[in-house]
């Protein structure tokens, strides 16, 4: 706006030379528009004064009844501004995968790093389920570990509180309770279409390894998506094509990153290893 403002300075002291040799007789009262041909303006604090309220336009007409909070077509669609980056990037995860947990986290981090700089960057959650044929009924996370591993390795990691300090994170294996996640999949997905799929996303993760909430009761999953403000009273989309596409892409293990340029990372990745893969794309 500085170089605007001079070239119409500019163009006003040029304007003033021009007609200064106008003689302007003594006594006549000249209007705004007459003294400005006639280069008495020439200062910059001798201007005429601005309309109070719209400028010389005057104030901006309101239509009544018009919501004028709401966002208009042209705000929903509006371009980034010059320079800015666009670019997106897939996360596959499962809710049950600690390791998801700190990918999604870092890669959020990251995220809001180069939003921060000026870059539109969007994360698109998309769902991989690590035992598909786990039941609905909750089960405590260390009968899982002692029936998979071994009592050692369940009591080791039921007393672990070091896993995601680092990122601010709180794992609590000694309440998680293990489900199927087919539905907080859906949930996650139908928060995605309110344009709420990070917040989702990041409550559902809490939820199990923080809270030790059921993960795959109806009535929970509708209280956490309010508590984000989604609306679980619309239809929760079927996510069976997405789970066969990352089946068919060869996924078995998450998380999985696909980047626009075609990186595609997997398993536990660090932050910067993250930033540097999503700016080069």
């Amino acid at each position: 706006h500085a170089g605007m403002g001079s070239c119409v300075a500019l163009r006003r002291v040029e304007g003033g030379a021009e007609h200064a040799h106008r003689p302007v007789r003594a006594g006549v009262s000249l209007d705004a528009d007459q003294r400005r041909r006639s280069g008495l303006y020439r200062d910059r604090l001798q201007r005429p004064p601005r309309h109070p309220v719209g400028g010389r336009r005057g104030p901006r007409r309101r239509r009544p009844g018009h919501d004028w909070s709401r966002r208009t077509h042209r705000d929903l669609h509006r371009r980034p501004r010059d320079g800015a980056v666009v670019s997106r990037v897939e996360i596959v995860l499962d809710f049950v995968c600690a390791f998801s947990y700190l990918g999604f986290t870092r890669l959020r981090v990251v995220a809001e790093q180069l939003r921060s700089g000026g870059a539109d960057v969007g994360i698109d959650i998309s769902p991989h389920q690590l035992r598909p044929q786990a039941p609905d009924v909750p089960e405590p996370i260390f009968e899982v570990h002692r029936r998979d591993r071994g009592e050692e390795f369940a009591r080791q990691v039921r007393t672990d509180r070091s896993l995601g300090r680092d990122d601010g994170l709180t794992f609590r294996f000694d309440r998680a309770l293990f489900v199927n996640t087919e539905r907080a999949h859906r949930l996650a997905a139908l928060a995605g279409q309110q344009g709420l799929a990070e917040s989702m996303t990041e409550r559902l993760f809490r939820a199990y390894f923080t809270d030790g909430l059921d993960i795959a009761d109806l009535e929970t999953l509708r209280d956490l998506a309010r508590r984000v403000g989604a609306d679980p009273a619309q239809p929760w989309p079927d996510i069976s094509g997405a789970l066969k596409r990352n089946s068919e892409a060869g996924v078995t293990d998450t998380p999985v990153f696909r980047f626009p340029n075609g990186t595609v990372l997997a398993g536990e990745q660090t932050t910067q290893t993250l930033h540097d893969a999503l700016s080069a794309s």
